[in-house]
């Protein structure tokens, strides 16, 4: 497989070689070494990322811990500076939505996954299955470059995907797709989880508009927090919830 995508220019090897230790975003996991099996390069080596992966981070919390708005907030900031910092480096995160690439550490987090990084010139083969249909970012050129490298505005919009899916459950891509023979809209998802921030509520809409950029949610989120509470309303299956913001 690596030889195959080194022949469509998307050489592993040299990004691994090329990598190096990046001091202004401590926070992504660099390659140590690169591995060889004789001489065919296999792969790479790196430091052991502290505590656990978001997923499993998620499996383990309370039911107080679902309803605390306020940590959800805290750590989409934490990731929307790393987000920042390196978009700074030229680096953008084709799988951000992939939670088992993000390690949780207190109040401290982690990223591994570097072949997964498109660093500077380096193209990826493979995006997050949470942006659903890859089709829709090439070619487009909100998301992707006439080099075929994603900006920036991929970052933007994985990161509101992945506070939905982290917070409230809500899988976005379902916007545009029918249940029961209606069409899910994003006016329904507004409704569903009692979200009336008009602000907000543009930023998310802006993700879905290929005419406009994107945006962070930033510091509006400490808005929702001093508007709404976080409720769980009943469980749906194993770790899976429906929640509601409440007014306070």
């Amino acid at each position: 497989m690596l030889s195959i995508l080194k022949k469509l220019g998307i050489d592993h090897e040299k990004k691994i070689l090329d990598a190096k230790e990046l001091t202004n975003v401590p926070e992504i996991m660099t390659p140590k070494k690169a591995v060889y099996d004789g001489n065919i390069f296999i792969g790479y080596t790196m430091s052991k990322a502290l505590g656990q992966d978001y997923n499993t981070y998620d499996d383990n919390l309370s039911l107080k811990d679902r309803e605390n708005l306020l940590h959800y907030i805290k750590r989409h900031l934490l990731l929307e500076d790393i987000v920042k910092r390196s978009n700074k480096e030229n680096i953008v995160f084709p799988d951000l939505c992939t939670c088992d690439n993000i390690f949780i550490n207190g109040d401290r987090i982690s990223l591994i996954d570097y072949d997964g990084l498109q660093v500077k010139e380096h193209r990826v083969d493979t995006i997050s299955t949470s942006l659903g249909e890859p089709s829709q970012y090439y070619k487009n050129r909100k998301y992707m470059t006439e080099d075929n490298l994603f900006t920036s505005e991929l970052d933007k919009k994985s990161l509101i995907i992945l506070f939905f899916l982290t917070t409230f459950n809500i899988n976005l891509n379902k916007v545009g797709t029918k249940t029961m023979g209606q069409t899910i809209t994003l006016d329904d998802i507004f409704y569903f989880i009692g979200l009336e921030d008009y602000d907000i509520m543009n930023k998310v809409w802006k993700i879905f508009n290929n005419e406009v950029s994107n945006e962070f949610l930033g510091d509006d989120l400490y808005r929702l927090y001093d508007n709404y509470q976080l409720k769980v309303l009943n469980q749906v299956a194993n770790n899976q919830y429906i929640k509601k913001l409440i007014k306070k």
